[in-house]
């Protein structure tokens, strides 16, 4: 399970293929906003092809947002 920084707040989970992303798997950045407090949190997938992979949004507030160029801080 991955957590981003922070605790009563919204959080960014990164996806993406870099060394710097927190997980290769849009799915699995959802279920690790599901269990952070706060919200909503922001999933912040980078530019790519992500095949076969099928999302499961459970009673949750997330924010999907793609096209990054990176996972790190300067990521655009």
């Amino acid at each position: 399970v991955l957590f981003a920084a922070g605790a009563c707040q919204a959080d960014v989970i990164t996806v993406g293929s870099a060394p710097d992303c927190q997980t290769g798997h849009i799915q699995t950045a959802i279920n690790s906003a599901a269990l952070l407090p706060g919200g909503p949190h922001e999933v912040r997938i980078m530019a790519g092809q992500y095949a076969g992979q099928a999302l499961l949004v459970p009673n949750q507030s997330v924010q999907l947002s793609g096209g990054w160029s990176g996972c790190g801080p300067g990521a655009s």
